[in-house]
């Protein structure tokens, strides 16, 4: 038996009435053209171009003059909308100020200004972010709360980066409340199957609309308030975020496939095999996007089912984000399944190249390894937050539990946000930006293979594909 994951519950059924709020303030300032070469001084900018608006009735001359009186390696048209204003490309040794103020100088010119760096600012108005209770999605530099320790996706929102419903994570796990207020608007919805009692789309289960249970053997992905884990897990991967209630999840868009195999009592490899394979076969025969799956159970002895099952999923792409587990082990002295598995070889044996499988340990507010948690300095690869975890919960609730069942959806949902941004890296490349971009964390300091803790928004920038060169234009001179 594969009994599920020991969470130890802060036991709070928390209100529905929610006093706390956060408070979005935005200050515009208007910048005057005279003023544009001082705000340049302060502000970032590009240091290789400026700016430049004509007046409508600017000459052909004045435009060439303009150009020329600094070094200009290539003038661009703006957009077809605005064809006075222009991107001049500097030619190297040239600097900004000094050509804001030559181009500024010549006829014709009604403005010129650096070309500012701007970022997109989000911050959700989910009450329980702004409580202070929310430490898991925060991060050194988020606001109206900061802890460094946490996973620093409230520090990837505030960059623009909340996730996207095409990336698809399965939840493999208890059953999923699908009709939760925080979760229904990203819980998938099979748009190859209909209620009609056929196995519409030929994958062997019939009416399964929003997953399977593979333990009631059922299209049921919920069955009572018994499949709270399963909830919670969900919310920390993807309950939607700034929609005035409740929580946000790393990913404020995302689509949850809920598998279920875990009931009152644990579940069996049987059901995970089951599971795992479902959701392998929605990537492999109708293209999902489905970039991880989430485990948050342990218990079993090694099982090869439950290894090729893996397997498979990473043969297809897929991340196998594990639960170190709560036993307080070292588990590569007496190693845990299925967080002790090395996911480097296809199913059929022959060797991958890569690891598939990502396992979790769990860290406190103040940054310390939990006492329960595993580790391992070969069998767990970072660490994440999972002491009090605010998420989710069954009857529309929401609740406080701890483990690392907690801190492995923190990773999964990082996942999920990092291929939201750059839709064209493989399940390697996002899992080789995870380990690579974490925070060094004393605690997890020869406890886990990286030494570090998951940072979300130090991830979210390292998975934006470099700018594309833009087409070229003809030069408006």
């Amino acid at each position: 038996m594969v009994p599920r994951m020991r969470c130890q519950p802060r036991a709070v059924r928390l209100s529905a009435q929610l006093l706390i709020a956060v408070v979005i303030a935005s200050l515009v300032a208007a910048v005057s053209p005279s003023s544009a070469m001082a705000v340049g001084a302060r502000h970032p900018h590009a240091g290789d171009r400026v700016i430049v608006g004509f007046d409508t009735d600017a000459s052909r001359r004045q435009r060439r003059r303009a150009a020329a009186s600094v070094s200009v390696a290539s003038v661009d048209g703006g957009s077809v909308i605005a064809p006075d204003v222009v991107l001049m490309e500097l030619a190297p040794g040239q600097s900004v100020p000094r050509a804001i103020r030559r181009i500024g100088a010549q006829p014709g010119v009604a403005f010129v200004e650096p070309d500012y760096l701007v970022q997109a600012a989000a911050s959700p108005d989910d009450p329980w972010y702004g409580s202070g209770e929310h430490w898991g999605m925060y991060g050194d530099a988020t606001s109206p709360h900061a802890n460094r320790f946490g996973s620093g996706a409230g520090e990837a929102w505030a960059k623009g980066h909340v996730g996207a419903s095409r990336v698809f994570v399965g939840i493999i796990d208890e059953g999923v409340q699908a009709s939760h207020p925080d979760l229904a608007p990203n819980v998938w919805r099979n748009p190859w199957e209909s209620v009609n009692g056929i196995d519409d789309d030929g994958n062997g289960y019939v009416d399964d609309i929003k997953g399977w249970d593979f333990y009631h053997d059922d299209a049921s992905v919920y069955d009572s308030v018994a499949d709270d884990h399963g909830t919670h897990v969900a919310g920390i991967i993807g309950a939607r975020g700034a929609n005035g209630i409740g929580v946000a999840g790393v990913n404020w868009r995302v689509t949850l496939i809920p598998a279920k195999f875990l009931g009152p009592g644990g579940g069996y490899v049987s059901g995970a095999v089951r599971a795992i394979d479902y959701i392998t076969d929605l990537k492999t025969r109708h293209g999902l996007d489905i970039i991880a799956t989430n485990n948050s159970w342990t218990g079993g002895g090694y099982s090869q089912a439950l290894a090729d099952a893996i397997d498979r999923a990473g043969d297809a792409g897929i991340l196998f984000v594990a639960a170190a587990g709560n036993d307080g082990r070292d588990i590569d002295a007496a190693p845990a399944y299925p967080a002790s598995h090395e996911c480097v070889t296809h199913a059929n044996g022959t060797p991958r190249g890569w690891d598939c499988l990502v396992s979790v340990a769990n860290i406190e507010p103040d940054g310390d390894r939990h006492p329960d948690s595993d580790w391992g300095a070969m069998g767990v690869d970072l660490g994440a937050p999972g002491t009090d975890i605010i998420s989710t919960h069954p009857d529309d609730g929401y609740a406080f539990l701890s483990g690392t069942s907690m801190a492995a959806p923190h990773v999964t949902g990082a996942a999920a946000l990092c291929a939201s941004v750059d839709p064209s890296l493989s399940a390697r490349q996002v899992r080789g930006l995870i380990l690579g971009t974490g925070a060094p964390t004393g605690s997890l300091s020869g406890r886990t293979v990286t030494g570090d803790r998951v940072d979300i928004g130090a991830l979210a920038t390292a998975c934006v594909p470099p700018p594309t060169p833009p087409p070229s234009a003809r030069a408006v001179l």
